[in-house]
């Protein structure tokens, strides 16, 4: 088993962690592993919601001659943009997540999300891709702090003073069905058109 602290030291030392396991040498039976997942993690992949992020992800797994069956233990903190204020705040991290491993000559044979498949000629199994997509699925569909109190009042004024016009001259982008002719993101268009919405509302009243 590779010790958090040492996994933390060797992550900084290289600058770069490796999310690989070499599976071919270890013996038949229980094995154990230790990642660290920092912020250049997502924002190298311009993972857009997740600002910077302190994570662990241990990973236990149950080599057979077979499969292998692995569980993957991720808990930290995200540091993510809140919906509501726009405040940056740490989101705690907890989730557990099965993943089987399996060999195939023909690759990726079943659409399964619990199942990852390899060729006999892979040495390693790459956990990155799978670790990214839990993290971020992990998120709720609304970022937002846990009490409204915790948010930036300021900020909140100010969106419910937003009339239509003056997001109409910030957003000329956005449509009334929250379409856009530009290359924001869907996540982004949706959090525009539902502040545009709200400031509909709040002239109506």
């Amino acid at each position: 088993m590779h010790d958090v602290r040492f996994v933390r030291f060797w992550a900084f030392f290289m600058g770069k962690m490796n999310y690989s396991i070499d599976y071919k040498g270890l013996a038949v039976g229980r094995h154990e592993f230790n990642f660290v997942v920092s912020g250049s993690f997502f924002t190298d992949k311009n993972a857009d919601r997740i600002v910077d992020a302190q994570i662990d992800v241990k990973v236990t797994m149950e080599k057979s001659s077979r499969q292998m069956e692995l569980l993957l233990s991720i808990n930290g903190t995200l540091k993510v943009e809140c919906d509501r204020c726009l405040d940056v705040f740490e989101m705690p991290l907890q989730v557990e997540c099965p993943l089987v491993v399996k060999s195939s000559g023909e690759g990726d044979e079943q659409d399964d999300i619990d199942v990852l498949w390899i060729t006999p000629e892979d040495d390693s199994i790459d956990l990155t891709d799978y670790i990214y997509d839990t993290v971020c699925l992990s998120l709720p569909f609304q970022v937002v702090h846990p009490n409204v109190e915790d948010c930036n009042q300021d900020m909140i004024a100010r969106f419910k003073s937003v009339t239509v016009e003056e997001f109409d001259e910030m957003f000329p982008e956005i449509e009334d069905d929250g379409s856009s002719e530009v290359g924001l993101s869907d996540e982004n268009m949706a959090k525009l058109a539902a502040l545009k919405q709200s400031a509909q509302n709040t002239e109506k009243k």
